[in-house]
């Protein structure tokens, strides 16, 4: 990079950024990989003060959905398991479901069968044939 040589040269990071008319934070700016936010923790706690790891949790919820007639998503997991004593957030464990394939599949819209006002208008032949109003008080 041209700056790098002028600053070598000159001394000054401030003054060739400007006159180049560079700002300072894409001067310094270096790219990352990975990635990005906090990373995800590997364990919760319980109500009684014991550490339980993510592997634990995952064995408690795979058998609950063994469960016969127990067809949960991750909130009613989530509460399933705040009522057992755990301390944990309905986003880990859809993080954790998601990631074990455990989730249900996102209901589909079924958009065919849709009925649209302009098929539920009367046809008329002149104006005024045909008046509607609402009565909204009395």
């Amino acid at each position: 990079m041209v700056a790098h040589e002028f600053i070598h040269e000159i001394g000054s990071t401030s003054f060739v950024l400007k006159t180049v008319g560079l700002s300072k934070s894409t001067f310094y700016y270096r790219p990352r990989s990975g990635q990005r936010g906090r990373q995800a923790t590997t364990f919760s706690r319980h109500a009684a003060g014991h550490i339980v790891s993510n592997e634990e949790i995952l064995a408690a919820v795979r058998w609950l959905l063994a469960q016969e007639f127990v067809d949960y998503g991750y909130v009613k997991v989530a509460v399933w398991l705040q009522r057992k004593g755990l301390i944990i957030n309905r986003k880990k464990i859809y993080r954790l479901m998601r990631a074990e394939k455990l989730l249900l599949p996102k209901p589909s819209r079924d958009r065919s069968g849709k009925t649209w006002v302009k098929d539920l208008l009367p046809i008329t032949q002149r104006a005024f044939d045909y008046l509607e109003f609402d009565i909204k008080y009395i």
